[in-house]
């Protein structure tokens, strides 16, 4: 349970970060197209918009992600994986009776016949 919720906590971690580093690469980009705000504090504001916007882009892709992987592990779990037998009257298969006859056959071939 512990290391589920560890790998649980350390890719949200991620993803979060990658968004953040995301949101503060955009950011750099635009101060260096439009230049800095008059203020230091309409700066630190601007930055961390982008940052925070990052993280909540970050979080939006991890539960996507989440979200596909236990959609296709639902899809591939509940598939069925070959067709039913088809079944004689008695409820048995019948490839049970094919596989008994085989058997009597092999069982035949090894008996030696009497001296």
């Amino acid at each position: 349970m512990i290391i589920t919720l560890w790998r649980f906590a350390k890719e949200l971690f991620f993803f979060s970060s990658i968004g953040a580093l995301i949101g503060a690469g955009i950011c750099f980009i635009m101060f260096l197209h439009l230049g800095s705000p008059k203020t230091p504090e309409d700066a630190g504001y601007v930055v961390g918009l982008f940052v925070k916007s990052g993280v909540q882009l970050g979080l939006i892709f991890w539960i996507v992600r989440e979200s596909v992987k236990s959609l296709r592990r639902y899809l591939s779990t509940h598939r069925k994986k070959r067709p039913t037998e088809p079944r004689l009257p008695d409820g048995k298969s019948a490839s049970d009776n094919i596989a008994s006859s085989r058997k009597q056959r092999r069982f035949a071939a090894l008996v030696r016949p009497w001296d």
